[in-house]
């Protein structure tokens, strides 16, 4: 145990003295009497330390001490930050952990951290390497880079979280001047610049004349030089570009660029990284606008080692972009259609858009080879944002293609032909319509759609259902085109699922499935598993008055065991038993409300 130790000496004990007999001797028996209290409390000091290094916790090694500590720095639960909590036991504990740099080389600066407390982290992690990051709340950033600058030298990762660009020019400052010999991470995004959205005089709504919409415009061009930061892997940037001098000495395995619509950055510059970075693991480019050249063509560039892909743009400068990539399909794959409102148009709320997803996609569909080979794709409406998402799976590789419409829009998707010109050559054996909004997809849609995966083996139209908001008019329109006409459709369907989900529309739901079925197995297709999803609740449907007791609920449970005759199994539910119950569940169920013998007879 490393503490302060002042030695325990002996002490005479105290003599008579003579009085002294004037005011220099009194003055110097007060200061020799002053320095011996010292003395004394010096010594107390040493044998409270020696007490406590009896104490087990102050037997184990140092090196382990040193473990403890870093694990109750990972945990973080303490009301204080751990440095206070750490240092404040004990001097011993408070002489180790003070004199052991690991313990201050991770260092996140805010608000809350003083200009003195962030100068003991940096000279305590001496000589350690160091990983700082500032986030948002943190005010005069230049006073805390003028401190950096001596220990730029050990700065293995540098991250500057939603800087405020009234703060841009001391990152500039940083980023245009210093070499960081050390430096493998480095992350600096700036923050959206807000404007208000002026709107006419007189609409009703105040929160429309005041509304706030983003504006993601570049702060500064940056182009590091050769050997400025040598061992750099991973490279983040929002709202700056990569000038055209730009040069990185090692070959990045992680590149995100963000947040610059002029469309004023070089994009040589980013597939001249990419084609220098052999082992790129993950690119992100989002709102990230290029000059193209003047033939719109761009040499193709392989990624040969890319694993995870994210582009997020409008549909033309995504389509673009990709174009010039070959991505290997090994990679997982997020494409983000972002549909902007135009600022000269006034701000109103509900406006549908429209704009089919496939148009992000390169025209070489070759580009991105795991679209031809997925099997399972999936289809959804979030509800709270009307972001539209349609995600392809090829066994453990994903490719998701999603819609961002702008605020107060909404999405009107036409899934159906995106999923043909998406998936279109795709050996797709399972496809899930977990909702699509306010979406209605007519038979002959339908009917195109299912014609072009003869392979599918298993189909899901459900809607939202009444607890989240509207439901979908395509499930009707399904069982229509899966009856079939002159050809038909989806000859290899083993499972499907389709639900109800809307208020007194369960009969016709079971009606269309019963004639769909029928139909099919009259030509040799009946299904393995179909489930049934109504909407009713038996309690609701008893209390209509309708019907007296429960024969209006029987009676619809006596449809739906029609229906259950034209598949092996069936599962079937109303609502929390959606999809896990059976038609005796939904007996019990109807019992449990009206539990009425007459009524039950007259059945």
């Amino acid at each position: 145990m490393s503490a302060p130790y002042y030695g325990l000496l002996s002490l005479e004990p105290a003599t008579t003295a003579e009085v002294p007999n004037s005011l220099e001797g009194v003055r110097a028996a007060r200061d020799a009497l002053v320095e011996q209290q010292k003395t004394i409390a010096l010594q107390i000091i040493s044998a409270n330390a020696l007490l406590n290094a009896f104490a087990p916790v102050n037997r184990l090694p140092n090196e382990i001490l040193v473990h403890i500590f870093r694990e109750a720095q990972s945990v973080g639960r303490f009301q204080t930050p751990w440095y206070a909590a750490i240092t404040a036991v004990c001097r011993g504990w408070r002489a180790i952990a003070c004199s052991t740099p690991l313990l201050w080389s991770d260092i996140t600066v805010t608000d809350r951290m003083s200009l003195g407390l962030y100068n003991a982290f940096l000279d305590r992690s001496y000589p350690a390497s160091i990983s700082l990051s500032f986030d948002g709340t943190v005010t005069y950033l230049g006073h805390h880079l003028a401190l950096l600058r001596g220990h730029l030298a050990r700065v293995k990762s540098l991250d500057f979280q939603s800087t405020p660009r009234s703060e841009a020019s001391a990152v500039a400052s940083l980023l245009k001047e210093e070499r960081m010999p050390v430096l493998e991470k480095l992350s600096a995004k700036l923050n959206l610049r807000w404007v208000e959205d002026d709107n006419e005089e007189g609409e009703g709504d105040d929160a429309l004349n005041a509304q706030l919409e983003e504006i993601e415009e570049e702060v500064f061009a940056w182009s590091p030089v050769v050997n400025q930061f040598p061992r750099l892997t991973e490279l983040s940037l929002r709202g700056i570009v990569l000038g055209p001098s730009t040069v990185l000495t090692s070959p990045l395995r992680r590149l995100e660029l963000r947040d610059c619509i002029s469309g004023r950055a070089p994009i040589s510059v980013v597939l001249r990284l990419i084609r220098e970075s052999p082992d790129l693991e993950e690119l992100t480019i989002c709102r990230y606008r290029f000059s193209l050249p003047a033939s719109g063509q761009l040499p193709l560039q392989p990624l040969q080692r890319l694993q995870t892909l994210h582009i997020e743009d409008i549909p033309h400068s995504t389509a673009a972009l990709l174009n010039g990539l070959s991505v290997p399909p090994t990679t997982d794959v997020s494409i983000v259609m972002r549909i902007e409102r135009n600022p000269d148009q006034p701000l109103v709320f509900g406006l549908d858009t429209q704009s089919p997803l496939h148009l992000c996609l390169p025209a070489d569909r070759t580009r991105l080879p795991i679209l031809s080979q997925v099997n399972h794709v999936h289809v959804e409406m979030e509800r709270f944002d009307d972001e539209c998402i349609i995600t392809g799976t090829a066994g453990s590789r994903t490719i998701k293609i999603s819609s961002k419409p702008p605020r107060f829009h909404s999405v009107e998707l036409d899934f159906a032909t995106d999923l043909v010109e998406i998936f279109g050559d795709a050996p797709l054996t399972s496809l899930v319509i977990a909702g699509v909004g306010r979406s209605d997809v007519p038979t002959a849609a339908w009917r195109r759609l299912l014609g072009q995966f003869p392979l599918l083996q298993r189909l899901v139209v459900i809607g939202r259902g009444r607890a989240f908001g509207y439901g979908m008019d395509s499930r009707h329109t399904v069982l229509e085109a899966l009856k079939g006409g002159r050809s038909v459709l989806c000859p290899n369907l083993r499972e499907l699922a389709v639900s109800s989900h809307e208020d007194g529309n369960d009969r016709r739901v079971l009606e269309d499935l019963r004639e769909c079925l029928e139909s099919r197995q009259a030509r040799g297709q009946r299904l393995t598993k179909l489930h049934v999803g109504l909407n009713f609740s038996a309690y609701e449907f008893v209390q209509s008055g309708s019907e007296p007791g429960s024969r209006g609920a029987r009676r619809m449970v006596k449809v739906l065991e029609t229906v259950g005759e034209l598949a092996d199994e069936v599962e079937c539910g109303s609502d929390s038993k959606f999809f896990s119950a059976t038609t005796r569940d939904l007996y019990e169920e109807v019992d449990a409300f009206a539990p009425d013998p007459d009524a039950l007879m007259a059945l």
